[in-house]
């Protein structure tokens, strides 16, 4: 009786702390990213060793690596340049058939940063950029 009563209190405290996806929270999180992305980029001159901070804070190393290979063009704008301005128009859609990944419309409404997430230690970071 000793053992069941184990099992079940064991299996309730694993059901318990794992923490299921909230989509509402995950925009929130790219939300308050690209706010602190952007207002950092904006300022002359940028602070890039704060720029790589924010990437590392809100990222895996998966995209991180990405972000670092220099591509001619900034993977989490979809853009060579960056405007401030983009915070007030962003818009961030669910990315069709693809769990946890998100579509954001900063610029213009054709060339979407298109990302997915994950919740690591409670916390939820990017995990893919899409192409």
């Amino acid at each position: 009786m000793k053992n069941y009563l184990f099992l079940i209190l064991l299996f309730c405290s694993c059901v318990q702390s794992q923490q299921p996806f909230s989509e509402f929270k995950a925009k929130e999180t790219l939300r308050q990213f690209y706010k602190e992305y952007l207002t950092e980029l904006s300022k002359w001159p940028s602070n890039y060793a704060k720029v790589d901070d924010i990437v590392k804070k809100y990222s895996t190393e998966k995209v991180i690596e990405k972000y670092n290979s220099r591509l001619g063009y900034d993977p989490l704008l979809n853009a060579q340049d960056d405007d401030i301005s983009w915070l007030n128009s962003m818009r961030i859609k669910n990315y069709p058939n693809k769990n946890n990944c998100f579509l954001i419309f900063l610029h213009d409404d054709k060339n979407p940063v298109s990302l997915c997430l994950i919740l690591e230690n409670k916390k939820y970071k990017i995990s893919e950029i899409l192409e």
